[in-house]
């Protein structure tokens, strides 16, 4: 009788060891899959934070590019501008300048029986 419940008991110490390694192994591979989700949730915040950083940043250079294109066009126009009001107060000058030749210069010698008005 006593060999018969040496045996239970062996047996159920069995048993109960394996449900304990069965327990220990399982909060193991536990341990093992949440550290695996940190890594790879580590990993994906990373690469999302870097695209992210890289998105400001193209933005920005954008931003900065427009504005900068903006200022260059608008000093190029503003060379085009001065010229052309250059050219314009040049013309001006010279028709004042022909008029008044005319009235007096030509005037005059045709006046006296000189060459006619040549324009």
């Amino acid at each position: 009788m006593e060999a018969h419940m040496e045996v239970h008991m062996e047996a159920r110490m069995e048993v109960r060891m394996e449900v304990c390694v069965g327990n220990h192994v399982q909060a193991h591979m536990d341990a093992h899959m949440e550290a695996r989700m940190e890594a790879r949730m580590k990993a994906h915040m990373e690469a999302c934070m870097g695209a992210h950083m890289e998105a400001h940043i193209k933005a920005r250079m954008e931003a900065r590019m427009d504005a900068h294109m903006e200022a260059c066009m608008e000093a190029h126009m503003k060379v085009h501008i001065e010229r052309a009001w250059k050219r314009t107060l040049k013309r001006v000058r010279m028709r004042m300048w022909k008029h008044a030749f005319r009235r007096t210069w030509v005037r005059g010698r045709s006046a006296h029986g000189c060459a006619q008005k040549r324009v």
